[in-house]
């Protein structure tokens, strides 16, 4: 397990370009900067710029070894997995990085999303390919613990390491779960636990 806890760390993940980094390295394992540029899709060079500032912030590490053709060639990894993420609500510094890594992640979603949205996307059924939603809703305690029990399910499944799937293709799944609204209820108010429905894309 690696958890990502220094403000440096956090602030360095603000990039879209480097949560990609990380999430591809986490699921794939030891890349080269043109590895990732082909599971990523992006330039190598380019890349291999976000590397080193993750390499300078702990993020990652790397290490050289000979490939086929015999060529020493930098391979990068991450410390540990899975990589988690500290929240400290009570540390403003904290909050504000973490803030910012979320907006950015769900502004890299966006995009992912308008680039996925072609003919060839799959949009009903159990092989679904392209999906994003939003949902309000009234919940119990026990619901949200429910609720968390299934998300680090998803999780699970996400994390399951590329090797030896070969059919396997790169995902990304992007969600944002917290409270809505007014945060307290009148003790006098009856809780209605029919959910709220907002709009789904």
């Amino acid at each position: 397990m690696f958890v990502i806890r220094k403000l440096r760390q956090i602030r360095a993940l603000g990039s879209p370009a480097r949560q990609a980094i990380v999430d591809a390295l986490e699921t794939t394992g030891p890349c080269s900067a043109l590895e990732l540029g082909q599971v990523l899709d992006r330039s190598s060079d380019r890349l291999y710029y976000h590397l080193q500032i993750l390499k300078k912030a702990g993020i990652v590490r790397s290490h050289r070894e000979r490939n086929r053709a015999g060529r020493l060639q930098e391979r990068f990894d991450l410390p540990g997995r899975p990589t988690l993420l500290r929240y400290s609500p009570s540390d403003s510094k904290n909050a504000a990085a973490v803030t910012k890594l979320v907006s950015a992640a769900l502004r890299d979603a966006q995009r992912a999303f308008r680039k996925a949205f072609t003919q060839g996307a799959v949009v009903q059924g159990a092989g679904r390919t392209l999906w994003a939603g939003r949902r309000t809703g009234w919940l119990e305690v026990r619901e949200v613990r429910r609720l968390n029990v299934l998300l680090h399910q998803v999780v699970g499944i996400l994390e399951r390491p590329r090797r030896g799937r070969r059919n396997a293709r790169l995902y990304s799944f992007t969600f944002a779960f917290s409270p809505y609204g007014k945060s307290f209820s009148d003790p006098g108010e009856r809780k209605v636990r029919t959910p709220r429905r907002a709009r789904t894309f």
